[in-house]
């Protein structure tokens, strides 16, 4: 069981649930259950996130976006946001090739922020 009570198989300790953004049964382990924590854990990722997200979209050089995009996947790493993880190992590569992130990519990753966002807020409210 993690902190929010939601119960869990043994069969889904491994990985997240499908649908979900965020790997509830690793935040469940790193709290040690401690529901509060995890609450103040997706509070603050939530917030980090879009300040993370809108510095990226106003970069304007390869090592500012470099930056802004480990700060992303450092964070999201951390809560399990396995999805927005991988987009954003795709978008590294991509500034390392090209020097920098086209719309698309910026795009795409407002439309994963905005999911685990969606996520979080269904949690905490």
């Amino acid at each position: 069981m993690t902190g929010f009570g939601v119960k869990e198989s043994t069969q889904g300790l491994q990985s997240p649930k499908k649908g979900r953004v965020i790997d509830l049964v690793l935040l469940a382990s790193q709290t040690k259950g401690d529901s509060n924590f995890e609450i103040e854990i997706l509070w603050r990722f939530n917030q980090s996130i879009s300040l993370h997200y809108k510095n990226l979209l106003a970069s304007s050089s390869e090592k500012e976006t470099k930056a802004c995009l480990y700060s992303l996947k450092k964070e999201s790493f951390g809560v399990g946001a396995k999805t927005l993880v991988s987009l954003i190992v795709i978008a590294e590569e991509e500034v390392s090739s090209k020097g920098a992130l086209d719309d698309e990519m910026k795009d795409d990753i407002g439309f994963a922020v905005a999911e685990v966002k969606q996520f979080i807020a269904t949690i905490l409210n």
